[in-house]
């Protein structure tokens, strides 16, 4: 078997085990189940054939690159692009170009979710559901803009009370950064606690479950905190 054949018989026991049914394009049955997958499938002229195009409830919404273990798939991203945009005209589909674009080989999957604003590709554990691509396909077609990314860049208001300044500077330098597209922002926030100095870095997603929790909740923490904790947080930054 060739490291190609490997690489899909890889990639066909994945999007099995993720609901999907992997079909040749000479035996096609979309009715098989909801998420259906077919193999080397003919898009418009000079845009040659999609290793898998992803069908959900009867309509495409991606494609699958396959290729050979050790190669770099963040090369092969614009190729996969490419094929998202050569779907035939009379072929169904929610959004063009199919917003849902896969490369892998069988053993290191990458994602790009083309309905997020500046859409880039990161590595995933396997191929999503097919009830998760059409979760995600409803919301958008409801709410443009409705990915998690999307929500990143219109903030909800702030309840800033009982808030340090420096607590309220930091969640909002946050949420311009990942309004901005700057996924690898932290928090350095600086405590002193008696005569010892520590750094604490949170995550983008803890530090905002901390500091965005009921009032009641952050108050109860705050007089906690206080009581124990003598707060310098004057060098509270981003660091992207």
């Amino acid at each position: 078997m060739t490291p190609e054949a490997e690489a899909r018989a890889q990639i066909d026991q994945i999007l099995t085990a993720a609901g999907w049914s992997v079909q040749s394009r000479d035996q096609v049955d979309l009715g098989a189940a909801q998420g259906v997958a077919i193999c080397e499938y003919p898009l418009k002229k000079g845009h040659g054939f999609a290793d898998y195009l992803l069908y959900v409830d009867g309509a495409a919404v991606g494609v699958i690159e396959a290729k050979k273990a050790g190669l770099p798939l963040t090369a092969v991203e614009v190729q996969t692009a490419k094929y998202s945009e050569g779907l035939p005209d009379h072929i169904p589909a929610p959004r063009r170009p199919l917003p849902f674009c896969y490369q892998s080989t069988g053993i290191e999957t990458r994602f790009t979710n083309l309905l997020e604003p500046e859409a880039r590709s990161r590595p995933v554990f396997a191929f999503h559901k097919p009830e998760t691509l059409a979760q995600w396909i409803a919301a958008d077609l409801k709410s443009p803009g409705s990915t998690v990314r999307g929500k990143l860049r219109i903030p909800s208001p702030l309840d800033d009370r009982n808030l340090w300044p420096a607590q309220k500077r930091a969640i909002l330098n946050l949420e311009n950064s990942f309004a901005a597209s700057r996924p690898r922002a932290r928090a350095g926030v600086r405590w002193q606690y008696l005569n010892r100095a520590e750094i604490l870095s949170y995550s983008f997603a803890d530090f905002m479950i901390r500091l965005r929790r009921p009032l009641h909740l952050r108050q109860a923490s705050n007089e906690r905190h206080k009581q124990l904790w003598r707060p310098t947080m004057k060098n509270c930054v981003i660091n992207d």
